[in-house]
This record gives C-alpha cells, structure tokens and sequence, in this order.
C-alpha cells in the first residue's frame, strides 16, 4: 500500500531538517550488526521502489528511528539488546506505526505490504 504524495509530504514534515530521502545514513555510535541490518533494509526497500530516510528525528523530541518508510509510512527499529518497554516507548511516542526488526533475523516485509 503506497501512500498519496501528500501523504508523504505530511511524513516529510514531521521530521526535522535536514532529511535526505533514499540516502543510507548511518549512526556512528551504534553497533557494525546493527548498521548492517540498517543498509541491509534499506537496499531492500530500494529494490522494492519504496522510498526512505534514516535516523531523521521526528520534531518536538519524539525520537529518531533508524529507518522511515515514506511509501507505507513506517518506522522501522532495528533492536538487539533494547528492553521491551524502550520499544514500547517508542511505540507509543513515535507519530507513525513502528515495526521491530531483529538484528540477527531477517526483515519480513510481508507483515508490511
């Protein structure tokens, strides 16, 4: 399910500046599995024509997930060690639907589309 443009363009404005869309940015303080997983998703979604950003922050302090999907309009945490309720936080804090993935597993994007 693809969003409208303008659908994107509200996502779009829900982050903070700079946002670079379909550009693989990685944070330098997380783990070389977890930047992995990061690109790994990403070259998935371009090959899959679904546009992206990553760590953009969310205005008004909601937090800064690891991957946007501006086409479905979803997050996406990759998670390790992280506890139950940081998710949960995060679930409840972030303006779009937040779906986990497992640094060691696969990416289902059947539960996606």
């Amino acid at each position: 399910m693809n969003l409208t443009q303008k659908e994107r363009n509200n996502i779009l404005r829900l982050l903070e500046q700079p946002h670079h869309v379909n550009c693989i940015r990685l944070h330098g303080s997380t783990s070389t599995l977890h930047r992995k997983r990061v690109a790994e998703i990403c070259l998935q979604a371009i090959e899959r024509k679904i546009d992206f950003v990553t760590e953009s922050k969310f205005k008004g302090g909601l937090g800064r997930p690891d991957i946007v999907l501006l086409d479905l309009g979803i997050c996406v945490e990759v998670v390790s060690s992280e506890s139950k309720e940081s998710i949960e936080m995060k679930r409840e804090k972030y303006p779009l639907r937040l779906v986990t993935s497992h640094i060691r597993t696969p990416f289902i994007w059947k539960q996606l589309l």
